[in-house]
C-alpha cells in the first residue's frame, strides 16, 4: 500500500498466516508494507502469524514517510522463521524513516527460529530506523529462542550507524522479555539501540537472556 490514508478502522479477531520465505515479504493485519501512508485510529485483535520478513500486529513495515498514530493492537504476533532475517513487532515489524505517535501493542510477541540469521524482535517495533516514536507503549510479553536475535520490550533494534538518528520519547514497556542462549542482546526497552535518543521512558518487566 502506498500514498494512502486509512482511518477509523477496527480489525476484529484477525487470523493471518504467512509462509513467505523472502526477506522482502511480510505479514500484518492491515498490510504487509505501507509507503508514504497515514494510518490513524486503527485497532487490531486476534492472531497475526508470519514467516521470514517483516511481521507486525498492524503492518509488517511502515516506510518512506509513513505516519502511524492512534493505533492499538491486542493481537498476538507469532513468527516461525526458516530462512533469512526477520523483523517482528507487536504493532509494526519495521518502522523506517517514519513516525509513530500515541500508539501501542498488548498482545505479546513470540519469535522462533531454527537458523542463524540476524533478526529484531520487539513488543511494539521490531526495528526502528531513522524514525520518530512519541507516546507509545508495549505491555505484552516478548520471547525469542532464535540465534543472533536482538530482543526488546519496546523495540528490538536500531541497527543503523551511518544514517540519521532515531528519537524515542514518552514511552514504556511492562511485559517480561526473554531471549535464548544464543540471543545477541536483550533489553527491557531496547535490545540493540545503536543510533537512538531516548527520553522519558521506562520498563518494568523482567529481562532474561544474553
Amino acid at each position: 500500500m502506498s500514498n494512502a490514508t486509512v482511518t477509523d478502522l477496527d480489525l476484529v479477531s484477525i487470523d493471518t498466516a504467512s509462509t513467505n520465505l523472502s526477506a522482502l515479504t511480510g505479514s500484518g493485519a492491515l498490510a504487509s508494507v505501507v509507503f508514504n501512508t497515514t494510518l490513524d485510529g486503527i485497532t487490531v485483535s486476534g492472531d497475526v502469524d508470519g514467516a521470514t520478513g517483516s511481521t507486525g500486529g498492524l503492518v509488517g513495515q511502515a516506510a518512506q514517510g509513513s505516519v502511524v498514530q492512534n493505533c492499538l493492537s491486542s493481537a498476538f504476533v507469532g513468527v516461525s522463521a526458516n530462512t533469512n532475517s526477520s523483523w517482528v513487532g507487536g504493532l509494526i515489524g519495521q518502522l523506517n524513516g517514519s513516525t509513530l505517535y500515541r500508539s501501542g501493542a498488548s498482545g505479546g510477541v513470540l519469535f522462533v527460529s531454527g537458523i542463524a540469521a540476524a533478526s529484531y524482535v520487539g513488543g511494539l517495533l521490531g526495528e526502528c530506523k531513522e524514525c520518530t516514536v512519541t507516546e507509545a507503549a508495549a505491555t505484552g510479553q516478548v520471547a525469542s529462542n532464535g540465534q543472533f536475535v536482538r530482543v526488546g520490550g519496546l523495540i528490538g533494534a536500531d541497527p543503523v550507524s551511518n544514517g540519521g538518528p532515531s528519537t524515542v520519547s514518552d514511552v514504556f514497556a511492562t511485559g517480561d522479555v526473554s531471549g535464548g542462549d544464543t540471543t545477541y542482546q536483550v533489553g527491557g526497552l531496547g535490545g540493540f539501540m545503536r543510533n537512538t535518543t531516548f527520553s522519558r521512558g521506562y520498563a518494568t518487566g523482567s529481562v532474561t537472556g544474553y
